[in-house]
Order: structure tokens, then C-alpha cells, then sequence
């Protein structure tokens, strides 16, 4: 209760500021008249009593200073003068000011720039659900054991590889598979290419997303056999297209000459998971065969289009999923070993090991790898350039020509006992408080 008082007290200072200040004065100027007046009745002049009075009672303007810091904030005081100096200063030197103003505003800009690209390919994470559970499955060495087709931008397993994944897994709470393509689409009496994506039915519900509009795709959409029943659209697209008509749930988009109904769209915000990239229209993996029947890449042990995501149980940790991926991963790459393989490239198949890689940022298909470092070195040489901004403004700051006239007044303004030399910029604020005007004035000390 005490620290409340006194909190309220120096909050109090502040809106009260200039009655406290009025009656600060008149107490001083009460002592200094009462020591005055014992002066003068022990037999000194009045010219000489006034100066023992000042002697005995001391610095007014340090007994100002410790009063103030009894019934305000000296900090928040500190900082305010401070402030109210440097508006000063730059008002006296425009052209200083203007220089100073651009340097920084250049070096800022430079480093907020350079960050925003950074971020969106390296640090950003997933707009979803604790995206610190995502991870990505895929072979250890996507160098080795895979020939055949391969199609998208981040061919990792095959159709039946993805369907061992899903069924042997037990270190996930959900996992999807997904895949990019060009879709063919008319609307409105037009018709041109879109970035589709081949997703799984557990693609949204583990990604942890909820609808702009409808329903999003369900592991009951993504069975095998299962038609052209349900696309879902993105944000973006609802807006160009459609312009966020909520009546376009039901209606048919044709999509390679196919009509399909649309059951929802895609949450704001959502681009998908690839950085860098975004989608229009997501088809469930089961529609592959219908939208592309020249294909038959559904089914083909040999043809490589899709990628695998998955949401740790609570309490797993990356090495443990990758621990359990690895172990079933000799039956899962037996049971899709393609019957064309050669003898060599069977074994280097089968001694495959798959493993769980980090994905709360997402997956990039070659711009992380490309840009990631090339953008932290522009970020340090930038970060270089706003020291030496803030270093230069600094140094013409202590040179600059108004800060020897602050020098001269605030050396004048100095008590006579003050050691003046002590005096410099840096504190010219706290001087300019502290002052007190001598009785006369005194010649300059410079």
C-alpha cells in the first residue's frame, strides 16, 4: 500500500506540475527571506546577508532537483528534457537535421526491406494451427533409390509409398500428402490455367484450418474411386473470380473439361504450404485419374508427384518420429519396390530410410536453398550500414556548430562553483536543469 501511495503521489506530480513548482518556489524563497533576515539583525548589510543566506541554505536549484524526484518519475523527467533539447538542437540546424533525418531513414529502410524478404523465405512460419508440430517425411537422401517418372515441384513419394506412410505411421496425429499442378479451369465463359494442388483428405483438418465459406475436403472425399465429388477454392481466387460471392458454394467449375462442385473455400491468409507459392483450386488425390486419364500415375509405383506432411503427437519430439519412420521404413519401400527396377538400383530402393525433417516454416522447392544465404549476408552488410549511419549522425551531432553555443549558455548558466570544463553535449539537457544563473554574469569559459 505504501509503493501505491507514493506511485500515486508521482502521478499526481505529474498533472499537478506548475502549483507544485509555484509552491516549491515560495517555500524556498520563504527559507532563504528567513536566513536573510537572521543575517541582517546579527549586523550584516543586506547585500551581504543575501550572499550568506545563499552560502549557508545552499544550491537552490539541487534542492529543486531532489524535491522533484520526490514527487515525480525522474526517469520519465530525465527523458522528457532530453527530448525537449534535441527538438531544440534540431530546429537551430535544419540542415543538419534533414541530413541526419535521410541517413537514418535510409538505413532503416534498407534494413527493414532486406528483413521482410528474409523473413518471408526463411523465418516466417505457417499460417496455421501451432505450426511448431509440422514436420516433413521424405527419404534421407533424396539422391539415392528413386528412378522413374516425376512430376510437380516437390516430387517426394509415390501414391503407393504415401499410402505406407499413412497406414504405418504411429508418431502423428494426422499426416497428408500433397502435390502441385497446373489445372485447366473456365469461369466465367473463359478458360485458362491456375495453380491447382493434389491434396489428401486429411490435408486441412490436420493443418488445423476452418472455411471462409462451406466445408473443406474430408478423408471422406479422398477415396479411391472417388470421382469428381469436391474441389475447395482459395481466398484468392474466391475474390478474383467470383468476388467473395457466397453463393458459388455448389456451383460447377470445370476443370479439364470436367465439371466439379465447389464444397468450400480456403481460410484467408492461407497460401498453401510451399514458401513462395500459392494455389487456386485444391483437388482431392483420388480425382488424379479423372482430371488426367493419360496418366495413371495414382497407382504407379515408379511415378514420383507427391509430398508427405505430418503433425506430431504431443510429447513426440523430431528425433523419436524419425526414429519410428526409419524402422518401418524396410517393409514400407518392399511392399512398393517397382518390378522394372534393376538389380542395383532394387537394393539402393530398398535401403532407403525415411526420416522427419522440420516444417513449421514450410517447404521450399529451391528458393530457400537459393536465396536463404545471399539474403543473411545482404541483412549483416545492411545491419553494417545503419551502424555507421547511427555512428555518423552521432559524430556530426558532437561537431555540429549549435552544440558550441549550447556549450557557451549552458557553461554560463552553470553554478559559480561548478566546474565548467565537466560540461559537454552529451549532457546538455541535464546542465540546462541543473543550472543556476549566477548573480552576475560570468565570462565565458571557453
Amino acid at each position: 500500500m505504501r509503493r501505491l501511495g507514493a506511485f500515486y503521489r508521482r502521478l499526481l506530480g505529474l498533472v499537478r506540475r506548475r502549483r507544485l513548482e509555484q509552491d516549491l518556489d515560495d517555500e524556498l524563497a520563504f527559507h532563504l527571506a528567513m536566513r536573510e533576515a537572521d543575517h541582517r539583525e546579527a549586523g550584516l548589510s543586506p547585500d551581504s546577508a543575501h550572499v550568506a543566506a545563499r552560502r549557508q541554505f545552499g544550491s537552490v536549484t539541487l534542492l529543486k532537483e531532489q524535491a522533484r524526484e520526490a514527487w515525480t518519475f525522474p526517469s520519465f523527467e530525465s527523458w522528457w528534457q532530453d527530448l525537449r533539447f534535441a527538438v531544440r538542437f534540431l530546429r537551430r540546424a535544419p540542415g543538419f537535421t534533414v541530413v541526419t533525418i535521410l541517413t537514418l531513414v535510409l538505413g532503416i529502410g534498407a534494413n527493414a526491406a532486406i528483413f521482410q524478404l528474409l523473413d518471408a523465405v526463411r523465418l516466417r512460419t505457417l499460417a496455421v494451427d501451432h505450426p511448431d508440430q509440422l514436420v516433413e517425411v521424405h527419404a534421407a537422401d533424396m539422391t539415392r533409390g528413386r528412378m522413374g517418372h516425376f512430376s510437380g515441384r516437390r516430387p517426394a513419394v509415390t501414391y503407393p509409398l504415401w499410402e505406407q506412410i499413412r497406414d504405418r505411421q504411429r508418431v502423428f496425429s494426422g499426416v497428408f500428402a500433397w502435390g502441385a499442378t497446373p489445372l485447366n479451369v473456365g469461369t466465367g465463359g473463359r478458360a485458362h490455367y491456375v495453380q491447382g494442388l493434389w491434396v489428401s483428405g486429411g490435408f486441412f483438418s490436420v493443418l488445423g484450418l476452418h472455411p471462409a465459406a462451406g466445408r473443406l475436403l474430408l478423408p471422406a472425399d479422398d477415396q479411391v474411386g472417388c470421382g469428381l465429388s469436391a474441389v475447395v477454392i482459395s481466398d484468392a481466387f474466391w475474390q478474383a473470380e467470383y468476388g467473395r460471392d457466397a453463393r458459388v458454394i455448389g456451383k460447377a467449375l470445370r476443370i479439364n473439361d470436367h465439371p466439379v462442385d465447389i464444397v468450400g473455400v480456403a481460410p484467408a491468409g492461407f497460401d498453401g504450404v510451399e514458401i513462395g507459392r500459392t494455389f487456386d483450386v485444391a483437388v482431392p488425390v483420388c480425382a488424379q485419374p479423372n482430371l488426367e486419364s493419360d496418366t495413371g500415375q495414382l497407382h504407379d509405383r515408379g511415378w514420383w508427384w507427391l509430398a508427405v506432411m505430418g503433425r506430431l503427437k504431443p510429447g513426440v519430439t523430431i528425433h523419436e518420429a524419425s526414429a519410428q519412420l526409419e524402422s518401418m521404413s524396410a517393409e514400407s519401400f518392399a511392399a512398393t519396390a517397382p518390378l522394372a527396377f534393376l538389380p542395383d538400383v532394387r537394393q539402393a530402393y530398398l535401403a532407403t530410410k525415411l526420416r522427419a525433417f522440420p516444417a513449421q516454416t514450410g517447404v521450399s522447392t529451391g528458393l530457400r536453398e537459393e536465396y536463404s544465404t545471399p539474403l543473411w549476408v545482404l541483412f549483416g552488410m545492411t545491419g553494417f550500414v545503419l551502424v555507421i549511419a547511427c555512428a555518423t549522425s552521432a559524430t556530426s551531432c558532437s561537431s555540429a556548430q549549435p552544440c558550441v553555443s549550447e556549450k557557451w549558455r549552458c557553461g554560463w548558466l552553470s553554478a559559480p562553483h561548478t566546474d565548467a570544463l565537466s560540461v559537454n553535449c552529451s549532457s546538455k539537457a541535464r546542465c540546462w536543469r541543473l543550472g543556476e544563473r549566477p548573480s552576475e554574469p560570468e565570462s565565458p569559459w571557453y
